[in-house]
């Protein structure tokens, strides 16, 4: 992983991508790994970029188990009243 980070620094887009994609999977268990990949991420322009994207993924998705767990919490009770 540590080649990795260091292209990713050099603006390398293949292993800025693959860090990302680490991260989203969860493929990296350490906190102090995952501190590493997103600082690393966050120190170019295009890393910056490619980390921010996750995150806004990470929290539409979020975003989106959120509302169909409450939807169908709203569903359910409506079911249970009838």
């Amino acid at each position: 992983m540590g080649s990795s980070m260091l292209l990713a620094l050099r603006e390398n887009t293949a292993a800025q991508e693959a860090l990302c994609l680490l991260l989203e999977w969860q493929l990296v268990q350490s906190d102090d790994q995952r501190v590493q990949i997103a600082t690393t991420l966050q120190s170019t322009p295009t890393g910056s970029a490619n980390y921010l994207a996750l995150c806004n993924r990470q929290l539409h998705l979020k975003e989106l188990v959120s509302e169909t767990f409450h939807g169908s919490t709203k569903i359910i009770g409506a079911d249970s009243l009838m």
